[in-house]
C-alpha cells in the first residue's frame, strides 16, 4: 500500500493541474523469485495512445517474452509467452486522472503446450492468474489456468474468462473508483516443468457501460499474435 501511495503522489503531482495524465506505467516482474523488472523497456506510443512495456528474457531455466500496452484512460492489456519451469509474479500499474470510472471490465485467455512430450501440462494461478486493484482495493479476480492431459506434444486452449461489473449496480466497491488513482493488474501463476504457454488479458475501468472496442480489442488481438509468435520461437 505504501508503494502504491508513493507512486501515485510522485506521478500525479507533476500533472494534476494539466488535466491530462502524462503518467508512464510501472512493472515489477519476478520469475522464479528473481526480479527482472529492469529487463522491461517502457516507451511512449505516438499520438497520445498510451505506453508500451516489453521484455524478452532467456535463461537456462526458462524463456519469456511479454508485451504490454497501457492507457491512462485507464486500461492495461498484455500478452506473454513462456516456457521452461517458471513461477511468475508480475504487477503492472497505471496512474490515471479524470474519473470517476464506475465500470470495470476484464478478459483473460491462454493456451498450454506439452513441450516436454509427457502428455501433461498445467498453468495454475497463485491463487488467481489475474487480479485487478484500484487504489489498492480489489475489484476483480479471474482464474483462467488449466491442468490438462492428452497425446504427447498437444497444444490446447485454457478456459477463457471475461468479467463486467458496475459500482452503480453494487457488484463491486464504488469507493475504489475515485476521480484519480492507480489501476493495478497482478498476474501470478506456475507453469509445469518443461512445458510452454501463452497468456493474454486486459483490465479496464471506464465511464462507459461498454468499453470502446478500438482500444482493448485491437491491443489484445495484436498481443495474442505476439505471444503465439514467441511460443513458436521457444519451441524451435
Amino acid at each position: 500500500m505504501f508503494r502504491l501511495t508513493g507512486l501515485f503522489i510522485l506521478l500525479v503531482s507533476s500533472v494534476y493541474g494539466a488535466g491530462v495524465c502524462q503518467c508512464p506505467p510501472s512493472i515489477i516482474a519476478l520469475i522464479n523469485g528473481t526480479n527482472y523488472s529492469n529487463n522491461f523497456v517502457v516507451t511512449t506510443l505516438s499520438n497520445n495512445q498510451g505506453y508500451n512495456i516489453n521484455a524478452s528474457i532467456s535463461t537456462n531455466l526458462f524463456q519469456f517474452a511479454m508485451n504490454v500496452n497501457t492507457q491512462p484512460d485507464p486500461e492495461i492489456d498484455f500478452g506473454m509467452s513462456i516456457s521452461g519451469d517458471p513461477d511468475v509474479s508480475i504487477i503492472i500499474t497505471q496512474t490515471f486522472l479524470g474519473g470517476p470510472f464506475p465500470n470495470f471490465f476484464s478478459t483473460s485467455s491462454g493456451t498450454i503446450t506439452d513441450a516436454n512430450n509427457d502428455g501433461h501440462a498445467s498453468m495454475l494461478g497463485s491463487p488467481y492468474i489475474q487480479t485487478t486493484f484500484v487504489n489498492g482495493v480489489l475489484v476483480g479476480q479471474q482464474n483462467t489456468g488449466c491442468d490438462l492431459t492428452g497425446s504427447a506434444g498437444f497444444t490446447a486452449p485454457c478456459p477463457s474468462a471475461s468479467l463486467a461489473a458496475s459500482a452503480l449496480g453494487g457488484q463491486f466497491n464504488a469507493s475504489a473508483l475515485p476521480p484519480h488513482g492507480i489501476l493495478e493488474l497482478d498476474i501470478a501463476f506456475g507453469l509445469s516443468e518443461g512445458d510452454a504457454a501463452t497468456l493474454t488479458g486486459s483490465s479496464v475501468i471506464s465511464a462507459a457501460a461498454v468499453p470502446e472496442p478500438a482500444a482493448g480489442f485491437l491491443f489484445a488481438t495484436g498481443l495474442l499474435a505476439m505471444a503465439g509468435l514467441g511460443l513458436r520461437r521457444l519451441r524451435a
